[in-house]
């Protein structure tokens, strides 16, 4: 006989959930006084079972370990409403997106894949489920390949793809509720190191709406523990010179201290961050350029081009639940760099400075889009080349040519010159003689040396010489040069940006004048 309650009951304003079981095993044998009621490290909720000890009591253990040894599962940064329904099994369905042949060939079943395992692992090895054949084979999946089965056939073929999805279900029919996206470097963009101890908790937190059905939230879930009645029983060890009654008093009046925030009061408080949009989306692919989108303007404001997309949960209207992968989440990828101050963090901006950001962000989307290729890919390489200079000084020249104030000058100075208007005199004469030392050992060809624009025709000279790799730099021109005029252009193309994202000149300015002091280009 296996006997097992809960229930909810009220205690004056507080809820408690109850949990009674009886406490005999039996299997073949039985053994008294043994646990079918496990509580866990997060402290608000807790398993129990009934039913056959062969199924249900190894179930529970494996249950009970899994969530303890699952970190977001045990501080709390995972909700309780996500928890439910948490196992170290689930199903899901496999889609790999960016493939033409996929709704016909690759709809596969995954079994036995968590959402923990899909979010950590780097190369995903599992069983699939072939719907067509009645057979299982092995999948793998790795960078931007995955090897899969042929049908009907012992042999394998490997297809490339953008994204992979894993879904609980068949949801096609059913609409989005919201995306979830964490990236690597969010949490110091949210709350950077130098304000984290006087960072507080907003559960209440309301959305940027942008447009009608379009909204983005910076989502904060708070892991710690509620402070209840025996809290300071707990955590406090008394010494033997108090007394028990003494102690005990001493955690009653404790308590009559907190008691009136208890329930906004969290002990081994860490706050995690991440994006909740809400986005009309039509088809999967379209995340992939929203993800891209998004990334790349908080990687600009943040001046950190280490940041990767870390998760994204996919919620359904109707309660179901699907994991999207980018190649870069399954590959080992540069470490987002932790930056104890940054020129432009979350809490400089208010909701509707926010909400002019992300407007904008949609609506020039594809004007922002190549300066925004340029600004990642110069920064998320190994090392420098020759190329990342002719990528930047494309960027300037597309600049100089979208300036509404526009001189005789040639699309390369006009771009710089409406960069440093607003520096002071002095440092736009720092600004500027940084630049002609770096070009003044470009040679010009004596029908360009007599223009007036010398600086942009030297700009213009070498990027052909850069890009035409036959030709021949000065031995005055180093990597070091190189380096330092994509940095300056760079700089301006971020500047542009900003500008164009409806940032305040004020703000740009400060963000300006930080960077270009910290690499030494004006004082």
């Amino acid at each position: 006989m296996t006997i097992c309650i809960a229930w909810i009951r009220k205690v004056n304003n507080c809820e408690e959930l109850v949990f009674a079981s009886d406490s005999r095993l039996r299997y073949g044998e039985y053994w008294d006084q043994c646990p079918k009621i496990m509580s866990f490290e997060r402290q608000d909720c807790a398993l129990a079972f009934a039913g056959h000890t062969y199924y249900a009591y190894p179930l529970m253990m494996q249950v009970y370990y899994a969530i303890n040894q699952y970190y977001k599962i045990k501080s709390r940064a995972m909700d309780i409403n996500d928890l439910n329904g948490y196992t170290p099994k689930k199903e899901f369905y496999l889609d790999l997106i960016g493939n033409d042949t996929r709704e016909n060939i690759f709809i596969r079943k995954i079994k036995y894949f968590s959402s923990n395992d899909i979010h950590k692992t780097k190369k995903i090895r599992g069983s699939v489920f072939c719907e067509e054949t009645g057979n299982h084979y092995n999948v793998s999946l790795f960078n931007t390949q995955a090897t899969f089965p042929l049908h009907n056939s012992f042999s394998t073929t490997r297809i490339l793809f953008t994204a992979i999805l894993f879904i609980e279900k068949h949801y096609e029919n059913e609409k989005l509720k919201n995306i979830e996206i964490q990236y690597s470097g969010l949490e110091d963009f949210c709350c950077p190191e130098l304000y984290k101890g006087r960072l507080s908790y907003h559960h209440n937190k309301q959305p940027i709406k942008i447009g009608k059905k379009k909204s983005i939230l910076f989502d904060e879930k708070c892991s710690g523990y509620y402070l209840n009645e025996d809290f300071f029983k707990n955590i406090l060890l008394p010494s033997r010179k108090i007394s028990y009654k003494d102690f005990n008093d001493l955690c009653s009046q404790l308590n009559k201290v907190v008691s009136p925030y208890k329930n906004d009061l969290y002990y081994h408080k860490g706050i995690h961050h991440s994006l909740v949009v809400s986005y009309p989306v039509k088809k999967i692919e379209d995340i992939t350029s929203l993800n891209y989108l998004l990334k790349n303007v908080f990687m600009c404001l943040a001046d950190n081009f280490t940041m990767n997309t870390e998760f994204v949960t996919l919620n359904y209207e109707k309660g179901g639940r699907g994991y999207l992968l980018f190649p870069e989440m399954i590959v080992e990828t540069q470490k987002a760099t932790k930056y104890p101050w940054m020129p432009f963090w979350q809490g400089l901006f208010d909701d509707n400075e926010w909400k002019t950001i992300f407007t904008n962000l949609f609506q020039k989307k594809k004007l922002l889009d190549n300066f925004f290729f340029i600004l990642s890919n110069n920064a998320r390489g190994e090392y420098l080349t020759q190329y990342s200079l002719v990528r930047s000084i494309d960027g300037l020249k597309a600049i100089g040519e979208l300036t509404p104030e526009k001189t005789k000058n040639t699309a390369y100075s006009n771009a710089i010159e409406n960069y440093i208007k607003d520096l002071e005199k002095k440092e736009q004469k720092s600004f500027n003689k940084f630049l002609d030392d770096k070009l003044k050992y470009v040679t010009l060809k004596p029908e360009y040396a007599m223009k007036p624009d010398i600086r942009g025709a030297r700009i213009s000279t070498l990027r052909g010489i850069v890009e035409h790799f036959h030709n021949h730099l000065d031995d005055n021109i180093n990597l070091e040069t190189l380096a330092d005029l994509v940095h300056s252009f760079d700089f301006i193309i971020q500047d542009y940006i900003f500008s164009e994202l409806g940032i305040s000149p004020d703000k740009r300015l400060l963000y300006k004048c930080k960077m270009l002091r910290f690499y030494n280009i004006i004082p």
